[in-house]
């Protein structure tokens, strides 16, 4: 019996992992998210990230429609709904 509750703790504990879906321009993923994906798969951080490239309006649309997370932008544009860290 003590087999059995350790291996659900162990499933508890693996499904309980954070899913992530990231926004960035081709530019950006290239030249600077690039370093920050290796160190990320250097961790044992609990953590599915979903990558999509796109221009800044069609990522501002995306997050607008919480079709993803987060974004990292070239242009930073006004919307609404969406704060880019300089519409404090």
């Amino acid at each position: 019996m003590d087999c059995f509750n350790e291996r659900n703790q162990g499933i508890k504990r693996k499904s309980r992992k954070l899913y992530v879906t990231l926004g960035v321009t081709d530019s950006l993923n290239v030249a600077f998210l690039a370093p920050f994906y290796s160190r990320l798969l250097e961790g044992s951080l609990p953590l599915d990230i979903r990558i999509q490239t796109h221009h800044s309006s069609e990522l501002y649309n995306l997050l607008e429609n919480h079709e993803i997370d987060m974004a990292f932008v070239y242009h930073n544009l006004h919307y609404k709904n969406v704060y880019n860290g300089r519409n404090i």
